[in-house]
């Protein structure tokens, strides 16, 4: 409505009460009350459309952060299952030589890269921004991407755990005793479960990844390659 339309409203809706005079005479007024009763719904309608250009701006940007994770996880999926099998076949050599009361040193055994996802997490503003411009799916898939997240974080922290056991079998250390050897085979096959497990979430990750025309992350996987053997074992540990 503009100020002449709010104006004659006024007007019509004085006279219809008043009938007087009075009513000719206040046209002043009212004009000053349209227009600051315009002003306050032109504000409330610019407020609106900044936070809505807000909301939208932050879904863009949530998004784009969701995309990024992706990369990474498809650069930990390749990562794990060229590098699962091998880790499987050591470990299983390490439980041998623990039961064959062989030494091995530090080196021998090594130490396996275990890439840490990166994941972003949003608040509910941020989720109802996102699921409005882009659909419930993306909020779905972002969901899943930190699930599978924080269960390949768990796996890394129990093979980490697992795998600290296996220097016992190091001979500079001393003499590796019954139960330390006992120990290194409860650790391999603990080991050997998490290791199959990160391998199977790959699966997982290409599932969810699929959706979504996103590369693997290129700099992510630049770094495991310059850091670990073909194994996917740590150079230099």
């Amino acid at each position: 409505m503009h100020v002449q339309g709010c104006s004659r409203f006024f007007d019509e809706g004085w006279r219809a009460v008043s009938g007087s005079q009075a009513a000719a005479n206040g046209a002043a007024l009212r004009l000053r009350i349209c227009r600051f009763l315009l002003g306050v719904l032109a504000a409330q309608m610019l407020q609106d459309f900044v936070a809505e250009r807000r909301s939208r701006g932050d879904a863009a940007f949530a998004y784009g952060q969701l995309q990024q994770n992706i990369a990474n996880m498809k650069a930990i999926a390749i990562f794990w299952g060229r590098s699962a099998p091998c880790l499987i076949d050591h470990v299983q050599t390490i439980a041998k030589a623990a039961s064959a009361g062989r030494t091995l040193p530090t080196d021998a055994i090594g130490r396996p890269a275990l890439p840490t996802p990166e994941f972003t997490e949003w608040t509910e503003p941020t989720r109802a921004a996102v699921e409005r411009r882009f659909g419930p799916q993306i909020v779905a898939d972002h969901d899943a991407v930190g699930q599978q997240a924080q269960i390949i974080l768990g796996f890394n922290r129990e093979i980490a755990s697992d795998w600290s056991a296996f220097p016992l079998l190091d001979g500079r250390l001393g003499g590796a005793s019954v139960e330390d050897r006992a120990n290194v085979r409860l650790a391999a096959v603990r080991a050997l479960t998490q290791l199959k497990m990160q391998r199977f979430k790959v699966i997982e990750i290409d599932r969810v990844g699929s959706r979504y025309a996103v590369a693997p992350s290129a700099a992510d996987m630049n770094d495991y390659r310059s850091i670990t053997d073909n194994c996917g074992l740590l150079k230099n540990w």
